[in-house]
């Protein structure tokens, strides 16, 4: 614009891009900082059924150079009393108290890849820090699930989720510390328990 000139860029942008992510992947190896980008996605209108995962500007440069591409969709959600979500609406507002973002992980480098989970962030409050974890926490065995209540893995009951939902301790000491050693072994790529034959471990201790 600042040549007068609106003709299309033939590429330009993709290659500007190309270059910024590569000066940008070699400098954050060099100095082990990580760099956070974000760019947009849109769907492909040629497609003729829906892919998870969604186009975005740039070339294919966005696609292989960054470790780890984190692809976000949101979902409005309506308020529901406090039973799920915690929002207050505001006057003449409607029934949407936020939004559900979903966080899928198309590309990782360091974990396996297609990971999901959701966020719940509040127009009036911000990002609830404890929302999606419940899933995972039942997933792992941590907590137990039966009908509309749940219990601990040592039986403690918890009762219905609004009335632990915003126990800062119990998530705090009990479950998140229990979910992260569960899913640092499950989400790796190998996490298989390799057994050391005993010939290796007698010839270590001889040496």
């Amino acid at each position: 614009m600042g040549k007068e000139s609106t003709s299309s860029d033939m590429g330009s942008k993709a290659r500007a891009m190309k270059t910024l992510l590569q000066t940008c992947t070699n400098l954050g190896s060099v100095t082990q900082t990580t760099i956070l980008l974000t760019n947009h996605v849109y769907d492909d209108p040629t497609a003729m059924f829906p892919s998870i995962e969604k186009n975005m500007p740039g070339g294919k440069a966005c696609v292989y150079l960054p470790s780890v591409t984190v692809q976000l969709a949101r979902k409005p959600v309506k308020d529901d009393g406090g039973k799920t979500t915690d929002a207050k609406l505001a006057v003449g507002q409607k029934n949407y108290s936020g939004i559900i973002i979903r966080a899928l992980t198309r590309k990782n480098r360091f974990i396996k890849q297609y990971l999901e989970g959701e966020m719940f962030l509040s127009f009036s409050s911000g990002l609830d820090r404890y929302y999606g974890l419940l899933d995972l926490a039942v997933g792992h065995g941590i907590v137990i699930q039966g009908g509309a209540t749940y219990t601990l893995e040592d039986g403690s009951k918890l009762g219905y989720y609004r009335n632990f939902r915003k126990d800062i301790d119990l998530w705090e000491k009990t479950i998140i510390p229990k979910l992260e050693l569960k899913i640092k072994k499950e989400w790796s790529y190998s996490n298989e328990e390799v057994e050391v034959p005993e010939e290796v471990i007698e010839t270590e201790d001889n040496e």
